[in-house]
């Protein structure tokens, strides 16, 4: 059973009606999934979201915490009886990553039991085929086909632990407004004498998040993960950012939880689809967000395709724009012309770093044909500076530029810059 390939799998499955938005038909990724297509139709919209933030999270486990005891080698001879709880674990994308991971450490014999808990029958019966297949023989599997209750809801009793050890996965449920956080973190903290929580969500940007309520229910107990982001990464398909917030605690069960804690999040659960702008909110700067919006208009129709703050390496520009008939087109903000200068020299750094790193081809190329530089182009907007006054740093600038390099190596300064409205 390979994770990764459950997505493309899912995808190639929908009616050609659905692969072009397979995120329309459910109801914002909150929908109770009955249907073969609405099962294939989440996996491919979100199926790549969720395996990559539980990878994010999950690759700072404790997973020493599991080991029981090592050889005169320091290879795990031995680990600790332990049961993962999936909470509204759809179709188990979250157990199946953790089980992958603790499989490539040579832990997976310590894994007594997985316990899927999901309102949709359809989904759990799924989420049980795929981690059956990963599983042991000697893994029991428990299904538990209910909706995590509101906070006022009594505990349930039948959900019990036979180890030590627990571990509590909240993939992208907490943000859920349906879901009683009160009552989750009340009945999953007495379930194992130590609980381990993965707690992951899409990252929102304004004010305290129900990931952090749920944690301030638990005490606030210290992270050994504790991270957000926008964006995270994109969609291999759709190209589509999404962000994470995540954080990843243990609390044991003599600990004092705070169940009086008065819940402070405003926050509506949210599709990053469908609402990409309430992500980015109170996160991004107003003239990165601004600039995105138009530059976001400004390639609708073209051959373009826009990130938002990418990773290069250590660097992350403001927008990346790709093209297979026109190049790439590396663009920062420079909210003060006066600083010009410095800011155009990062940006020509970071595609210098581009070409070093990821495109050793075309740096060869170069060498042979100076003009295949020209592919990857780097560019300055200015949100708060006139026409006039950039053009007189700009021509300081390359003044001062061709002194140093000379004539014969100084090109028309416009040919440094990029047009972008």
């Amino acid at each position: 059973m390979d994770v990764d390939r459950i997505v493309e799998e899912c995808y190639s499955r929908l009616p050609n009606g659905l692969k072009s938005k397979p995120w329309a038909c459910l109801n914002h990724g909150c929908a109770i999934l009955d249907t073969e297509d609405q099962l294939n139709a989440y996996i491919a919209a979100y199926g790549e979201m969720h395996i990559v933030k539980c990878r994010k999270a999950m690759q700072n486990f404790p997973f020493e915490d599991l080991v029981l005891s090592r050889n005169i080698n320091g290879e795990i001879s031995g680990v600790k009886s332990f049961e993962i709880y999936d909470w509204g674990c759809g179709q188990g994308l979250g157990s199946l990553v953790l089980m992958q991971m603790l499989r490539e450490r040579k832990m997976f014999a310590g894994l007594h039991r997985v316990n899927l808990i999901e309102p949709s029958q359809a989904s759990l019966s799924r989420a049980k085929n795929w981690v059956s297949q990963l599983a042991d023989f000697s893994t029991d599997i428990r299904c538990v086909n209910r909706f995590i209750p509101a906070n006022d809801c009594p505990t349930w009793d039948d959900i019990d632990c036979d180890t030590h050890i627990a571990i509590h996965i909240c993939s992208n449920i907490l943000d859920i407004r349906e879901v009683g956080l009160k009552w989750l973190a009340r009945t999953s903290s007495s379930i194992a004498d130590k609980n381990i929580y993965i707690c992951v969500g899409p990252q929102f940007g304004l004010g305290i998040s129900r990931i952090s309520d749920f944690h301030n229910y638990l005490g606030h107990p210290a992270c050994f993960y504790d991270f957000a982001q926008y964006p995270l990464a994109y969609t291999s398909r759709t190209k589509h950012p999404f962000g994470i917030e995540a954080k990843c605690f243990t609390f044991d069960r003599d600990t004092v939880s705070d169940l009086h804690y008065v819940e402070q999040s405003q926050q509506m659960h949210i599709d990053e689809y469908q609402n990409g702008d309430e992500c980015i909110k109170g996160i991004l700067p107003d003239s990165v967000i601004s600039a995105y919006h138009n530059l976001k208009e400004a390639v609708t129709n073209s051959s373009f395709e826009l990130f938002l703050r990418p990773s290069i390496g250590v660097e992350r520009p403001d927008f990346v724009l790709t093209s297979l008939s026109n190049g790439i087109v590396i663009v920062n903000i420079c909210n003060d012309a006066s600083r010009f200068a410095e800011e155009f020299d990062r940006v020509n750094a970071i595609k210098a770093a581009l070409i070093d790193v990821y495109l050793k081809n075309l740096k060869i190329s170069t060498i042979i044909n100076t003009s295949s530089y020209n592919s990857i182009k780097v560019g300055l907007y200015f949100p708060y500076s006139s026409p006039t006054e950039i053009d007189n740093k700009c021509r300081i600038y390359f003044e001062n530029l061709k002194k140093i390099k000379g004539n014969s190596q100084q090109k028309n300064p416009t040919s440094y810059l990029v047009k972008l409205f």
